[in-house]
């Protein structure tokens, strides 16, 4: 796995994540920029993540066994969904099935994050 790979599929939970609700608003967005830096390839492929944000199915897909990297993309994603509406709760709760993560840990990683 090289560095970007990793940190691309962190920043498409991100977008998927700000996504669930239907909309991605300003703090969404400035929170993804955030992480993902100012290069014009990353913006470029931001964009076409914007347009067309991953699905859990793809998420879960790229972090493959990976626990690591499971445990990244769901604190990405949870840190996008400060607020939780009911939408973000249920995309949430779905992609750490998906990623297989027990709820110890996904409260453990929700108390590092303070919530």
């Amino acid at each position: 796995e090289t560095e970007e790979t990793y940190s691309r599929t962190v920043l498409r939970t991100m977008i998927a994540a700000a996504a669930s609700d239907g909309m991605i608003d300003e703090a969404e967005r400035r929170t993804i920029e955030q992480e993902s830096g100012t290069d014009p390839e990353t913006a470029a492929w931001l964009a076409a993540e914007y347009r067309l944000p991953a699905s859990i199915e793809d998420i879960a897909a790229s972090v493959g066994n990976d626990e690591a990297l499971a445990a990244e993309a769901y604190l990405a994603a949870r840190l996008v969904c400060a607020d939780l509406s009911r939408k973000e709760t249920v995309f949430l709760a779905r992609l750490s099935q998906a990623l297989e993560l027990d709820d110890n840990l996904v409260e453990n990683l929700e108390r590092q994050l303070g919530f």
